[in-house]
């Protein structure tokens, strides 16, 4: 998480470098057809977050509902039906 937050970091800062030297300056370089700062936006700074998502999905196991998490949420589930099903309100 923090080498992710330090990539995008850099990548900001990088990008304000390239629109703080690309400022009056007509004839800039291209990069895939777009002005070095649109490129970086686009290409770099947009799919960053993604890697947010991927480590959120990689470890919700361990971090977000645990096997331990699970197998309280299931007990408590079958007691609830239990008491349910004792005081004859089935559904």
């Amino acid at each position: 998480m923090i080498l992710v937050t330090a990539l995008y970091l850099g990548a900001w800062t990088l990008l304000v470098g390239l629109y703080r030297a690309s400022i009056g300056d007509a004839a800039q370089p291209l990069w895939l057809s777009l002005p070095p700062s649109t490129a970086m936006m686009l290409y770099v700074l947009w799919p960053l977050p993604a890697l947010y998502g991927l480590l959120y999905a990689h470890g919700f196991s361990r971090w977000i509902y645990t096997e331990q998490d699970q197998a309280e949420f299931h007990s408590l589930v079958e007691a609830k039906r239990s008491t349910t099903s004792d005081d004859g309100e089935g559904s």
